[in-house]
């Protein structure tokens, strides 16, 4: 209901700017917002009273109030008013009480909101297809599957989507969990004899969000569950969102029926944000928390995304810890005072594997340019060097082949593919190759 309210406050807005205080006070201020229903293009606001309701009805406020709706909704919404006895009590299903059944979804952080999730190139294309399954579930992008490394914002945008889609359509039953709530949820079941209810429960769902899929791997008894809960869903036209830190086609220990059900997906990825990107996010993050963005605040913002490029979550906890601290010892911020306070967290960072220390090690270990390796240069010690670190690339951090592309100088997927699989392939019978890559990764370490 949060989304709800903060659209209606931005419509609010626009018509308080066209009328006077009085008619606004005493008629428009007492609407309450009701629901957003995109697919009617309809928004449904409660009048107090009856005579509320035929005065707006009766006076070009009507008029005011349809404009800034669609101001801020689009072009085609519309609204009715409705009064108090007018509307039915809200199913206990909605509630979302844990006493409803033992089997109810992981809670839904209502701070996770489109508003609140700040895009850039690494994230656009998931944001994109995340507000569009929001706002049409069933008819778009169904099942959606995204996909990327830990604390690049997947949680938070499935959680937009089911924010989103309470609000516009509170009618519908969504459910958000983690693929181990899943698991526990099946064991439970299996132990205590309540398959019905437990099948009742994830089968009759309108949208089902399942967090970190790659969690089933190696379960069979759960996946096969899983499998045919999924085919229920898909069979009823129900929305289905995945994530995962891989790509549908590269899950381990995932029985084929199932992989082959989460390629019938569109799949999304979400990449370690750029320079700016992290510096917005971070913007938003000290925005959340009610502060004037002060120069020596940026500083320190500055310092932060320099230093931590590839964990949006690690970024936000740097953030609060330098915010904590400065209130506590009524310290102004500073980039000086960022380094002092988060030397610790910033060398821990530091000492972590990334994209740019796999190109240092390799270059270092077998006398190349790091340069050399990002260009399109083909002599044999260049293209050995390269394929070994996209290998490690890929072995180590599990990034997508085609980020790989892109951090060797935009290289084609399937010729990272090749590379990983020609090195993976070597080693089994090259103990030169072997012993290099283990003095490599002992260098990582």
């Amino acid at each position: 209901m949060d989304a709800i309210f903060e659209t209606w406050d931005r419509i609010i807005l626009l018509i308080k700017e066209e009328m006077k205080d009085a008619p606004f006070n005493s008629f428009i201020k007492p609407l309450e917002p009701v629901s957003i229903e995109d697919k009617k293009k309809l928004v449904t606001l409660k009048a107090p009273n009856k005579i509320t309701k035929e005065r707006i009805e009766g006076r070009w406020y009507n008029n005011q109030i349809r404009d800034s709706i669609r101001d801020v909704l689009g072009p085609d919404y519309d609204f009715k008013l409705v009064l108090p006895e007018d509307i039915k009590p809200a199913k206990p299903a909605r509630k979302a009480s844990p006493a409803v059944s033992k089997f109810t979804g992981n809670p839904i952080n209502p701070k996770y909101t489109f508003k609140n999730f700040v895009q850039g190139k690494s994230n656009h294309f998931a944001a994109a297809s995340a507000l569009a399954v929001a706002r049409g579930p069933f008819d778009t992008f169904n099942p959606l599957f995204i996909y990327g490394g830990v604390g690049l914002g997947k949680t938070h945008l499935i959680c937009a989507i089911a924010n989103e889609i309470i609000t516009r359509m509170p009618e519908l039953d969504v459910m958000y969990i983690t693929a181990e709530t899943f698991v526990n949820d099946y064991i439970s079941s299996m132990r205590d004899k309540s398959m019905t209810e437990f099948r009742d429960k994830y089968r009759h769902v309108d949208v089902l969000i399942v967090d970190d899929i790659q969690f089933l791997a190696g379960k069979d008894a759960s996946q096969e569950e899983f499998f045919h809960t999924f085919d229920e869903l898909h069979n009823g036209e129900r929305q289905i969102i995945l994530t995962s830190d891989k790509p549908p086609g590269e899950l381990q220990n995932i029985q084929s029926r199932l992989a082959s059900r989460f390629g019938w997906s569109m799949t999304a990825d979400i990449n370690p944000p750029e320079l700016e990107t992290r510096i917005a996010i971070l913007n938003k993050k000290a925005e959340n928390e009610g502060l004037d963005i002060t120069p020596g605040l940026m500083e320190g913002i500055e310092y932060i995304a320099e230093h931590i490029e590839s964990n949006v979550r690690d970024m936000e906890g740097a953030l609060t810890r330098l915010i904590s601290h400065s209130k506590l010892a009524n310290e102004p911020i500073n980039r000086e005072y960022a380094q002092r306070v988060l030397k610790d967290i910033i060398q821990d960072n530091r000492l972590r594997v990334t994209p740019d220390k796999i190109k240092e090690a390799v270059a270092e270990r077998l006398e190349v340019e790091v340069k050399d390796m990002e260009s399109n240069k083909r002599s044999s010690n260049i293209v050995y060097s390269r394929r070994i670190a996209m290998y490690l690339c890929r072995e180590k951090l599990g990034i997508p082949y085609q980020r790989i592309g892109e951090l060797f100088g935009g290289k084609d997927h399937s010729t990272v593919i090749t590379s990983c699989r020609d090195i993976e392939a070597s080693m089994k019978v090259n103990n030169q190759l072997s012993t290099i890559i283990k003095e490599i990764e002992e260098q990582l370490r």
